[in-house]
């Protein structure tokens, strides 16, 4: 689709009046839902959700009013202000950009009902506040604004009441203390030198899957919500390994409540791991090494990083050993085939046997070399054994029905190999596929790690469906 609009010509510091065509190419990857349908996407349908949001408020609404102007430099009002804000990702959407398009379609309709929304003849750009690549040294830039805007926030804050950030954002680059994100390396040096302490984080589901950037993709899930509170001024001073003590004391009681009890997508699980992991940087005034040099964001999210593998490696202990084997193997050869001798040393320090894991179908081994077997010899012609096989298999068994398609059973065929797992395999087999997730997306693996990451954004529909196929013990089971 290609859109022409007017836009005024900037010659130097005058601005001539004359207008210019400018094509600007903009590719739907969807179609529109007809609004005046009965489809999804129609206008009376996005009314009813609005409508029954307000029906379902639990206080009385006083009326709003929403202005624009520019969060770096307008001063909010009295203070006890409550903030809740869901500031620009760094450099992935050009928004005022992207407005344009909408905008000057707008403008003719609604400048006469709010002129100084539509005052200008595009929507303005020069105090943007993102990373783009159309501004001098973009990253300095938009952390200079984003720290203002903060500052600001900090000052007019409720000290009652806490300030909510939502915050999603999932590109990453690869540094040699670890792998950090810019985006949210820059917001948090925001928040922190602000002088606000996060106190806890909410993972929230915000975005569908069923949108057509997310399908068959690792896309994000969730926003992480950020709830933050004014540090106190006399917040003490740490040292690097009190600060490190700590995270390891306070993140993993963390990632359960976040992988056990909320199930949150493994995809999103490094953002969300951010904010519990930065609630205990930002509790301290400072965090200093030995040698009195600051430890900054940047090393803090590397260390948080790290204490994310550290978890990863325990929860690999706590599988069964035919697992372990299997897990390490996949880790250094994939399903390639590696030599018999190699797997013999790993099997003898993971406790099993290469002839036994042979036995259970979970590799071959012959003519001196070792495979596993990949993930499309999990389907139905497998044979059943119930409350009897490992967590690799459970989880195999699972994630075939997962692939993209329709040879697979989804959740319905997913759900009929819980039976053959005992409780703690089923438990474990959902940590194997997080697990997996991991590897295989640090390997740039995106499509096994689809796969994975589908599997336990599924779990619990799939242990709901498994219970109510216990009670129903007369429906139909599909071959597994």
């Amino acid at each position: 689709m290609w859109s022409s609009f007017s836009r005024w010509h900037n010659s130097g510091d005058k601005v001539t009046g004359v207008f210019a065509r400018q094509a600007i190419p903009m590719i739907y990857d969807f179609a529109e839902g007809n609004p005046f349908s009965n489809s999804t996407g129609n206008w009376m349908a996005h009314i009813q959700w609005v409508a029954k949001v307000v029906e379902r408020l639990t206080a009385d609404t006083s009326e709003a009013k929403a202005w624009q102007a520019d969060a770096s430099t307008t001063t909010h009002a009295g203070n006890g202000t409550v903030i809740v804000t869901d500031p620009p990702y760094y450099d992935n959407i050009s928004y005022a950009q992207l407005s344009d398009f909408f905008y000057v379609w707008l403008r003719p309709l609604l400048r006469g009902i709010h002129p100084d929304l539509f005052s200008g003849i595009v929507t303005p750009k020069v105090e943007e506040m993102i990373a783009g690549p159309r501004f001098q040294d973009p990253r300095q830039r938009f952390e200079a604004l984003l720290s203002g805007a903060m500052r600001r926030m900090r000052e007019r804050c409720s000290d009652e009441f806490p300030s909510s950030i939502f915050y999603a954002y999932k590109q990453q680059q690869e540094e040699r203390e670890g792998r950090t994100s810019t985006g949210w390396e820059t917001m948090l040096n925001a928040v922190v030198a602000a002088g606000f302490q996060i106190v806890g984080t909410w993972p929230m589901r915000t975005e569908l899957t069923e949108r057509s950037n997310a399908r068959g993709t690792n896309t994000l899930a969730s926003s992480v919500v950020l709830v933050c509170r004014p540090r106190a001024a006399d917040a003490p001073v740490a040292t690097s390994r009190q600060f490190r003590d700590e995270l390891a004391r306070d993140l993993p009681p963390a990632l359960d409540q976040l992988t056990r009890e909320g199930h949150i997508a493994p995809t999103d699980l490094a953002q969300a791991a951010i904010g519990p992991g930065m609630q205990v940087y930002s509790r301290f005034q400072r965090v200093e090494t030995l040698g009195g040099q600051l430890v900054t964001v940047r090393n803090a999210l590397a260390a948080v990083n790290q204490a994310i593998a550290d978890y990863d490696q325990q929860q690999e202990g706590s599988l069964d050993a035919p697992t372990r084997f299997c897990l390490a193997w996949r880790q250094q050869h994939g399903y390639r085939e590696g030599p018999y001798g190699e797997a013999e040393v790993l099997s003898q320090a993971k406790n099993v046997a290469v002839d036994d894991l042979d036995a259970a179908g979970l590799l071959t081994a012959e003519r001196g070399l070792v495979r596993l077997l990949p993930l499309d010899d999990y389907g139905p012609d497998r044979p059943r054994r119930l409350g009897s096989i490992t967590a690799w298999e459970g989880c195999m068994r699972m994630a075939w029905h997962m692939l993209p398609g329709e040879h697979g059973g989804g959740v319905q065929g997913a759900a009929e190999v819980v039976p053959m797992l005992s409780g703690a395999a089923a438990d474990a087999a959902e940590r194997l596929a997080r697990i997996l997730y991991n590897h295989d997306d640090r390997a740039g693996d995106s499509a096994n790690a689809y796969v994975f990451n589908t599997l336990v954004t599924s779990w619990t529909a799939i242990r709901e469906k498994a219970q109510s196929l216990a009670e129903a013990p007369e429906q139909t089971e599909m071959d597994v």
